[in-house]
């Protein structure tokens, strides 16, 4: 599945609702807007146009057909306030996520960055 929008979500911001890009848990390509991959720093309480944004607590795999085991952080104005077990590969030109629903969905405003 792509995730093609201004930032990656499994729900809307702080709406809580399901973001038309968002199919659940699975593989995931970032397009678009925000770039082609996920930050590997926090970008601060209320980013991403959500209040929770998540980004990767590790280094992307830097060759190609590599895949790692990550976590993604929720930063609630702490960085890593609440987080997830994710996968990344490496695809040569692009990276690929399987990302799991997120934690306190529909409630906090958690967000894929």
């Amino acid at each position: 599945d792509i995730l093609d929008a201004k930032t990656w979500t499994g729900e809307n911001g702080q709406s809580g609702q399901p973001s038309p890009d968002w199919v659940g848990t699975g593989w995931y390509r970032f397009v678009g807007p925000s770039g082609h991959k996920m930050p590997e720093y926090a970008p601060g309480y209320d980013s991403c146009g959500t209040w929770r944004a998540g980004w990767l607590r590790d280094s992307h795999p830097s060759v190609p057909g590599m895949t790692i085991n990550g976590t993604v952080c929720f930063d609630s104005g702490y960085p890593c306030s609440s987080q997830v077990s994710v996968k990344v590969t490496n695809c040569g030109e692009y990276f690929v996520y399987y990302l799991p629903d997120m934690p306190d969905q529909k409630i906090c405003g958690n967000r894929y960055c």
